[in-house]
């Protein structure tokens, strides 16, 4: 009996303990990413770069559907499941609101939209891993060739690839056993042809390598990539220098469409969207479960520790630098009701979202502003709050010597076909004044 007692005693101690430490990790959190929002609110991007990467966006959307159509006609259905439930975003300064992109799509490197996003996360984590490296900036990168081509449709194309990333995967081990050289990352590309001439038609496949030497003498990085190339016969390698850009490695694993330029410097070259709904499908199904993004050793672990530490990276819009911000925990209050009407599950760190106005979006499930219920109600306050706080962020910045641009009096579009009010007409100032002075647009009176 004694014994239960002080283990119950442990037991409490530990959990309020344990409780304790949560708290002030989420109040630090909280603090940290509430610090940053404020510090990004209201930055105002080159309208015209805006513009072009919304085209590009609504391009890459406009593939997606092509391919996701052309795939539904041989039975691979990679739309998302209906949901009663949907997502939406929300922006916090401007007042569009959008079906969140997740809700749209299954996820597959083959669909534009969704390979893009991919990308981005990669190739963020590649750029701030290669900034905290000691030798980072000595980082190189090789572009490995398997063989000849694969022919369209072939059978063992699967394991084709397979057999191509066990080879590599070997020759990192031997890299960094024999010659001290730490290996970062593989990515790995397949280059469409339809070709008359069957030495050029099908898939080239290759991949793109990371690695760090270590401090070479004179003459030994030459005899590093002879070994490499004696050691890998039949293995086409071509050094490429140091990395300037790290879009040079983290590209669509094939490309979505391809220029009229790059048809004729490359004849027969394809996109994606170009060919066949069969021969999409036999790429998907040769790619089902494949990694052709690879981090290895230390880039590994280190991606590893972010998932495990919860936390996401960021680039601030000021100085250009590459933050680790925490992931908040969702908060989960019981509801006052059965109803789940605006119930507010996240917010994105500052984007370009639906304007070249940095603001975060906010994802709402079963979004609508006139809700029924009272804990509807009760969570659009709490929305219509956090945006009415974000404006007068905003504003802040404004008055502090920030000075925003005359914008442009031309719309835009959003990805859906709406046309959109330019935000900031006449200017960014006056509409901020005008929605910002007094209580928050349309927030209910009263608890």
């Amino acid at each position: 009996m004694f014994s239960f007692k002080i283990g119950l005693i442990y037991y409490r101690w530990l959990h309020d303990a344990a409780w304790y430490w949560q708290s002030r990790e989420d109040a630090e959190a909280e603090r940290f990413v509430s610090e940053l929002q404020r510090d990004e609110m209201g930055r105002r991007v080159n309208e015209e770069k805006w513009l072009e990467r919304l085209e590009r966006r609504e391009r890459l959307e406009q593939q997606t559907a092509e391919i996701a159509s052309k795939l539904l006609t041989v039975g691979l259905d990679l739309r998302a499941p209906p949901t009663n439930e949907p997502v939406f975003q929300l922006g916090a300064l401007t007042p569009h609101v959008a079906l969140a992109d997740a809700q749209r799509y299954k996820k597959s490197m083959f669909l534009p939209s969704i390979a893009k996003v991919l990308r981005s996360s990669n190739s963020l984590k590649l750029e701030a891993y290669l900034r905290e490296h000691k030798r980072g900036k000595y980082a190189r990168y090789m572009v490995l060739t398997n063989g000849g081509r694969v022919a369209w449709s072939d059978p063992d194309f699967r394991q084709k690839i397979a057999d191509f990333h066990s080879r590599i995967a070997y020759m990192v081990r031997e890299m960094k056993r024999v010659w001290g050289v730490e290996v970062v990352a593989r990515a790995t590309e397949e280059t469409l042809r339809e070709h008359v001439l069957p030495a050029f038609d099908g898939v080239h496949l290759h991949a793109n390598l990371v690695y760090i030497p270590p401090h070479f003498g004179k003459g030994r990085f030459g005899l590093f990539l002879s070994w490499l190339k004696k050691q890998n016969d039949g293995f086409g390698i071509k050094d490429c220098g140091r990395i300037k850009n790290v879009n040079e490695i983290c590209k669509y694993v094939t490309k979505p469409a391809v220029s009229d330029k790059e048809r004729a410097e490359v004849p027969g070259l394809v996109g994606t969207s170009d060919i066949r709904p069969e021969r999409i499908l036999w790429l998907h199904n040769a790619a089902r479960l494949m990694h052709f993004w690879q981090p290895y050793h230390a880039f590994r672990d280190w991606c590893a520790d972010l998932n495990l530490t919860r936390r996401r990276l960021y680039r601030t819009r000021g100085t250009g630098e590459i933050v680790k911000v925490p992931k908040l925990r969702v908060e989960r209050r019981p509801a006052e009701d059965v109803s789940r009407e605006n119930i507010w599950i996240g917010t994105t760190l500052p984007a370009t979202r639906f304007g070249p106005i940095v603001e975060p979006v906010l994802l709402v499930l079963n979004w609508t502003d006139e809700p029924a219920s009272a804990s509807g109600k009760a969570r659009l306050k709490r929305i219509k709050e956090f945006r009415y706080k974000c404006r007068q962020w905003a504003l802040d910045a404004a008055f502090e010597g920030y000075k925003e641009p005359e914008p442009k009096a031309t719309p835009i579009r959003s990805t859906t076909g709406q046309q959109l009010d330019k935000i900031g007409v006449p200017d960014w100032v006056s509409y901020m004044l005008a929605n910002a002075s007094g209580p928050p647009v349309g927030c209910l009176a009263g608890p």
